[in-house]
């Protein structure tokens, strides 16, 4: 893997996601925010998480699947330390799940400035949430305009995974991922390693 693989899969990506003009490289390879400790939009999460997953399957080391993944990054759920409440991640869940692409594994990628969320937490959520579904919460479905159950379903089994990125009490980064097992296409299991990764440190190495 060299350095040119790397700066080419950065000005690929950045042509989309200009927030990857806030990170260097450098000549052994590591990534840094520059000025490097600055305050990085919340778009930087996405951008960073989309070029890692594009170098590494280019260069061979994901496995092969049906189609390069997608990720999804939500806006700033909030601007408080306040911990994620409840039934928040549902409504950003069911306002992405029209966009994701069939025939990919689609990865979401949410960013909270508050206290980070657990996988417990999130694998809670996201069971409560189907079962509202289940169970025809009219104003879940109407709400987000699915045509049913089965629209929703349609779109949940095209999410491959969720990501959720938050802080400590000492304002390191805490991440919490929740995998789908109702995926169509799951996650290739070294691009979920190196976004979990990716995710959870404030500088990259491409290591």
């Amino acid at each position: 893997m060299s350095l040119a693989h790397l700066l080419l899969r950065q000005a690929r990506v950045q042509g989309e996601r200009p927030a990857l003009a806030a990170f260097t490289v450098a000549g052994d390879g590591r990534v840094t925010s520059a000025p490097e400790g600055a305050s990085l939009p919340q778009a930087a999460v996405g951008a960073v998480a989309a070029w890692l997953a594009l170098f590494l399957i280019e260069a061979g080391d994901a496995t092969d699947g049906p189609g390069l993944p997608r990720l999804r990054a939500a806006t700033r759920l909030t601007a408080t330390t306040e911990p994620l409440p409840e039934g928040r991640l549902a409504d950003v869940v069911c306002e992405k799940l029209g966009q994701l692409q069939p025939r990919h594994a689609n990865v979401l990628v949410v960013g909270h400035e508050g206290i980070g969320a657990s996988g417990q937490f999130l694998r809670g959520e996201m069971l409560r949430l189907q079962q509202r579904v289940e169970r025809n919460d009219e104003r879940l479905i109407q709400r987000y305009s699915f045509r049913g159950r089965a629209e929703f379903f349609r779109g949940l089994q095209r999410l491959s995974a969720l990501f959720c990125r938050g802080t400590d009490s000492a304002g390191a980064p805490v991440l919490a991922v929740w995998l789908n097992p109702q995926a169509r296409e799951p996650l290739p299991d070294k691009v979920r390693s190196a976004l979990q990764r990716c995710l959870a440190a404030r500088s990259w190495s491409s290591d």
